[in-house]
């Protein structure tokens, strides 16, 4: 079976969706490297939003009410995903001090693992391929005046292709890693509705330091290059293994945790269009005059780049299939190739708990199976599905980069999403007369017509 998988990693030791994703990615410090010297940033030195629409303390605290309200049923037991760099295609790469740009950290050794195939991008800057996910099983939130406090934690793997440094040696971590993850914030929450362009904008800055903790689930497998091994003698390999692992887990932690921190300490600004309930997040407190603008229609079809390595997979979902197919596109651009499984959601997070607890895995019933080959792409239609699905893809011939398109059902239909009235629009002809405005004309109501004639 396809999730017969071989575990690489040693067993043992509306609005509030939006933002869980954004903070949910940060827990693990993925994406490209941040400065990490300041891991906690204090709150007089984080800028104030800029509110220019409710300056009105009352409606901030119904904001915070709302929030807090609804943040945790949008996130508690979701699976979300986790980016890697931009430098290694999903990996955590580093460029070692004083190594040319455009040179592989690992072409030094000549381990250069990265697949073939043709080159992306042409030129262009590319969004970080998928490289793990996170599930958040437990999240509270409550308001406390108009300061919301939250705190978020949840279990996840991502792969770390990361060269590091102990005991004056190298050594390299190249694997899936598994972690815990938490965070405790506490922001004020502000507001601000554009009428003219109907987009709401929301705010959180950070009022005290944000406290992230990331901690490595089993021990992290570490290689030593040759080179290292015959300069030091038997110096290295004297070295108990468990401590370079425990040293691993340990810098892989630090790092995390520091970059995570650095990041949420800059605040979250997100505006979502009321009609189409469309969104753009920014993890910063962005000025409303420059956020952009979120699509004026809903996109029935996303697209997102995932990158596999042997030992793991990857879960996209929960996605519905009505009345008319939902489509997958699989277009594989680098590597040997891919399998892929449509399973239920409700499965597929099983799957995954049971991976990230280093347990044995249950085997989900799958719906359809295709497989892709190198340069190849195939498409899965998924009708009337009995559940929730996602689609759950692997590779195990080698590091396999590639794009996933969701199609759901309705994206030929082009229907808008909404219907937009511009504010003081003339009503329909038929819609009733307000009553001052018929006073105004001259025209006294029918009560007082009555009235005034006996």
């Amino acid at each position: 079976m396809l999730w017969n998988l071989e575990l690489r990693m040693p067993d043992g030791r509306r609005v509030a969706a939006s933002l869980l994703a954004a903070y949910a990615a940060l827990l693990t410090g993925c994406g490209e490297e941040q400065d990490t010297k300041t891991v906690a940033v204090a709150a007089s030195v984080i800028p104030p939003p800029e509110r220019t629409a409710v300056k009105s303390s009352a409606m901030r605290s119904l904001m915070t009410d709302l929030v807090a309200s609804r943040i945790c049923e949008q996130v508690r037991d979701r699976v979300r995903e986790l980016r890697g760099s931009k430098g290694k295609g999903g990996g955590e790469g580093e460029q070692k001090q004083g190594q040319n740009s455009d040179q592989k950290p690992d072409q030094e050794n000549g381990q250069n693992q990265e697949p073939q195939g043709h080159a992306k991008g042409g030129g262009e800057e590319q969004e970080s391929p998928v490289a793990g996910r996170l599930w958040l099983d437990r999240c509270s939130a409550f308001p406390d005046g108009q300061k919301l406090r939250l705190e978020i934690a949840g279990r996840g793997f991502r792969y770390i292709d990361r060269d590091t440094e102990t005991f004056g040696a190298e050594f390299k971590v190249d694997e899936y890693v598994r972690f815990s993850a938490s965070f405790q914030a506490t922001a004020e929450v502000d507001f601000a509705y554009d009428e003219a362009e109907q987009l709401a904008y929301l705010w959180l800055a950070p009022t005290a330091p944000v406290q992230v903790s990331i901690e490595p689930l089993g021990e992290i497998d570490v290689r030593t290059p040759g080179v290292w091994s015959s300069f030091l003698g038997g110096t290295l390999s004297a070295l108990p293994v468990d401590s370079l692992s425990e040293r691993a887990d340990s810098q892989v932690s630090e790092k995390a945790s520091k970059q995570a921190a650095s990041k949420l300490a800059g605040g979250y600004t997100m505006v979502m269009d009321v009609c189409s309930g469309t969104q753009e997040t920014e993890m910063d407190l962005v000025p409303q005059s420059q956020m952009t603008k979120p699509p004026a229609e809903k996109q029935r079809s996303s697209s997102k780049r995932i990158r596999l390595y042997p030992g793991g997979f990857d879960i996209d979902g929960p996605h519905k299939a009505l009345k008319e197919p939902l489509v997958a596109e699989l277009t594989v651009e680098s590597g040997p190739g891919l399998e892929a499984e449509v399973v239920c959601m409700e499965e597929a997070e099983a799957l995954m708990k049971a991976y990230v607890a280093g347990g044995e895995l249950p085997t989900p019933r799958v719906l359809s199976h295709i497989e892709v080959g190198a340069d190849a792409a195939q498409t899965v239609r998924v009708a009337q599905a009995p559940c929730e699905f996602a689609v759950l893809t692997r590779s195990s011939k080698g590091p396999t980069e590639f794009t996933l398109r969701i199609v759901e059902p309705g994206d030929a239909a082009g229907e808008p999403s909404c219907q937009r009235t511009p504010r003081g629009e003339r009503a329909p002809a038929n819609w009733p007369a307000d009553e001052k405005s018929t006073e105004k004309s001259g025209d006294a109501p029918a009560e007082k017509k009555r009235a005034s004639a006996e």
